[in-house]
């Protein structure tokens, strides 16, 4: 496989991804979901932190994943309506060829989660202190949670944006899967629901595995968990589970597309 052909397929999808109208979409769409969904909990709404909090723990704060799909998750849908797939591995390699789309299916899904958390933790800024140090989120949160030394140093902004690089990681596994099921089902609207449909059954089947942290996806993403009691070292967890998957799901994605075109 040529590295040149491999950056070319990437600035090619990069600049479909990041220079459109969708991400921006997908962005203000995580912003205005978890707008809503603190609209539920604005009783618990004492700081940033607190209303963060109860949000992404809210069962509207799941269809912040429809938007992180939206941004790249069904480009494959889009490839293949215009027969795009086939001139492209013609051209050139299919490897090369998912592995760009794979890669920035994962990015998108990240930056769209992070920058989407972040805008709504800046409106939140706008009407409440960061902490508020009468509740027992902060004291739980920087006790047993993830990145407790920014919290704990007041690096709230740094903290906020690592929240939502790690939910973006989970985000882009899903968007990923998404993608894979789209090679199933030409369906927009189809495929913008799979990261909904996987995560419930990740959720519900995690119950039945051995009581340990590191082997629940749930812990794995979770802010209030820190899997492995190390700040790097859970959030690396994290980043090299969610490598494994997206390498996997990739892999499917290749082998199906490979029966389908060649």
């Amino acid at each position: 496989m040529k590295r040149g052909l491999l950056r070319r397929y990437i600035a090619i999808d990069m600049k479909r991804a990041f220079c459109s109208w969708k991400i921006i979409v997908s962005i203000l769409g995580v912003c205005l979901v978890m707008g809503i969904a603190s609209l539920e909990t604005r009783i618990w709404q004492l700081s940033v932190l607190n209303s963060y909090y109860y949000v992404i723990y809210s069962m509207p704060f799941l269809l912040t994943l429809i938007f992180t799909t939206f941004a790249f998750g069904h480009c494959f849908c889009e490839d293949i309506e215009h027969a795009y797939i086939r001139f492209q591995v013609i051209r050139g390699s299919l490897r090369s060829y998912v592995i760009s789309k794979v890669i920035v299916i994962a990015l998108s899904a990240v930056f769209t989660m992070m920058m989407g958390m972040f805008l709504f933790v800046l409106v939140l800024r706008m009407n409440f202190p960061w902490i508020d140090l009468t509740e027992g989120t902060f004291e739980t949160l920087s006790e047993y949670g993830a990145f407790r030394l920014f919290l704990k140093n007041g690096n709230y902004i740094v903290y906020y944006l690592f929240c939502g690089i790690q939910y973006g990681l989970l985000a882009a596994v899903l968007a990923v899967a998404a993608a894979l099921f789209s090679l199933l089902y030409h369906d927009v609207l189809f495929v913008l629901s799979v990261p909904l449909i996987v995560w419930y059954l990740i959720q519900y089947y995690s119950d039945l595995l051995p009581q340990y942290e590191q082997l629940n996806p749930n812990a794995v993403y979770d802010i209030s968990c820190n899997v492995w009691d190390h700040d790097w070292l859970s959030f690396a967890y994290a980043w090299g589970v969610s490598v494994l998957a997206i390498v996997l799901l990739g892999a499917a994605i290749y082998q199906m597309i490979k029966r389908q075109v060649i």
